[in-house]
């Protein structure tokens, strides 16, 4: 997967930005290692090996050994299908051959908690012993930097040399935000500037606010299953589309149909539903709080009855698919969601989208590897719900009974994944 960086102050920033000063100069060199799994200590074959501060990736050869360049300060992410993802901060005391066992039950899943990482891990000795008094690890989550009262998107103290601030002080800024602000010589503000602007030259910078449904998506999903109301005499499956504006303070407010369904005692249970949401986990990546606009899907759905018998559904799973009629199924499953072992989800900031990795059971890997070899040329889709999520066309034979599955339609994938996990 390709990742993206999101501008999140501190903590992301200090451990993504590259680590030299305006008075340093670059420290950058190569790194060879060896990545292998824990239980067996083979290598592992094919480990994506992801420098997530400079945007570069590199694959392991067969044996499990890789070579990438780094800095010191950047994060690299280690990625195997079926494993526990594992990041390391590089540092000046990091070994030029690092060797990185992965593990599918106790290897520590660090690359999504950066923000929770204690500050005193990324800031010199020095440079948090001037800021350490102010600030708990919980005002570390997401403090902005300003800089002779100004906010400088980008930019961090991992960008100054020591000597260059006069002071460090904790307090909050006009909008409400927990802030750092440092002073500098007023002839620095420009180069600390130009700096940034050369640092993320290349790199897309996501600005946008987040907000989730308090516990994520999974939660959301058992809300509003708990809170719905299905029509009296309804049948079938209809999804109508509410849209909704989220305040800084998390409150839902606005609530509004955008694609409605003709069944007018649809459109208002989802309007009720909405407008029923408690409030939301809200974070800002720029000081100032804007209200943040959402759509939300609310599907209705009940069995279908046809002559005294339910109407047939396809389980959710892994299906041939014909090119015409376009994502017709045209045969049995090859493989159901009951035959997976394991899945893990992946996500970017742009474009906006989610990826699910799994892998099969070991008694199903056999017939996966037949069903694709059958289908070289030919497309497999996989189903959920009764639809074609996504429909690759297969172009070799799949023996590692590893798969992936995207769409355009990020809400659809976390659905899906959480499907998954409740399973």
């Amino acid at each position: 997967m390709k990742h993206l960086i999101l501008l999140i102050p501190l903590i992301v920033l200090l451990n993504c930005c590259r680590t030299q000063t305006l008075s340093n100069t670059s420290n950058e060199r190569i790194i060879h290692g060896y990545t292998y799994d824990n239980t067996s200590g083979e290598g592992l074959n094919g480990t994506f090996v992801y420098n997530l501060t400079q945007g570069m990736m590199t694959v392991a050869d067969s044996t499990g050994r890789f070579k990438l360049k780094v800095n010191d300060g950047d994060s690299i992410r280690f990625k195997y299908v079926g494993m526990k993802d594992s990041v390391i901060l590089i540092s000046k005391i990091t070994p030029s051959y690092l060797q990185v066992g992965l593990d599918t039950a106790n290897t520590t899943l660090i690359g999504n908690e950066i923000l929770r990482t204690r500050p005193s891990d990324l800031f010199n000795d020095s440079l948090y012993g001037m800021i350490q008094s102010s600030l708990t690890e919980k005002d570390c989550q997401s403090p902005f930097f300003y800089f002779n009262e100004e906010w400088i998107p980008g930019a961090s103290v991992n960008m100054i040399s020591e000597d260059s601030i006069s002071n460090i002080d904790f307090k909050i800024d006009e909008y409400g935000n927990k802030a750092i602000f440092v002073s500098l010589p007023p002839n620095l503000i420009d180069t600390l500037k130009t700096h940034v602007n050369e640092v993320y030259k290349d790199m897309w910078v996501e600005y946008d606010p987040s907000c989730e449904f308090p516990g994520g998506d999974g939660k959301l999903k058992e809300w509003l299953k708990e809170n719905i109301r299905i029509p009296e005499g309804f049948k079938g499956r209809e999804r109508v589309v509410v849209g909704f504006t989220v305040l800084p303070d998390g409150t839902v407010t606005e609530c509004h149909i955008i694609k409605p369904k003709g069944d007018e005692r649809l459109n208002k249970e989802a309007l009720r539903l909405v407008q029923a949401l408690p409030r939301f986990y809200v974070e800002y990546y720029t000081p100032v709080r804007e209200p943040i606009h959402r759509a939300l899907p609310i599907v209705f759905e009940k069995d279908l009855c046809v002559n005294g018998s339910y109407a047939t559904h396809n389980v959710n799973g892994w299906y041939p698919v014909a090119d015409f009629p376009e994502n017709k199924i045209e045969g049995k499953t090859f493989v159901t969601t009951k035959d997976f072992a394991e899945v893990s989800i992946d996500t970017v900031s742009f474009p906006d989208m989610a990826v699910i990795e799994g892998r099969l059971k070991a008694q199903m890997i056999q017939k996966w590897a037949d069903a694709t070899e059958s289908r070289i040329g030919k497309r497999i889709g996989f189903v959920f719900k009764d639809s074609v999520i996504m429909a690759p066309t297969v172009n070799c034979r799949i023996e590692s009974g590893s798969f992936t599955i995207n769409s355009p339609d990020k809400a659809l994938i976390l659905e899906i994944y959480n499907s998954l996990k409740e399973k």
